[in-house]
């Protein structure tokens, strides 16, 4: 299912937490072909990024119809 979401192509951009195996394994594949990939550059996303080690809060932004009220209520619990 992430790597569906990942490589969707309304999906512009993402953001993770985790280590850097989480991250070379999205980027650049499985452990058989990891290093090679890695070695060579050749990435199997190349989408823009943000990374954030250490946080366990996730969130993904979805496009809808918020009011001003609850974009507030889901800033500050963000930023808390």
């Amino acid at each position: 299912a992430g790597q569906a979401l990942l490589h969707d192509p309304h999906t512009t951009n993402w953001m993770m937490t985790g280590g850097c195996g989480t991250f070379d394994a999205i980027v650049f594949g499985g452990p058989t072909v990891r290093e090679e990939n890695k070695k060579s550059n050749r990435k199997l996303l190349d989408k823009p990024f943000h990374a954030e080690l250490g946080a366990a809060s996730p969130y993904i932004v979805t496009p809808g119809e918020w009011t001003a009220s609850e974009l507030s209520t889901q800033a500050q619990l963000l930023v808390g």
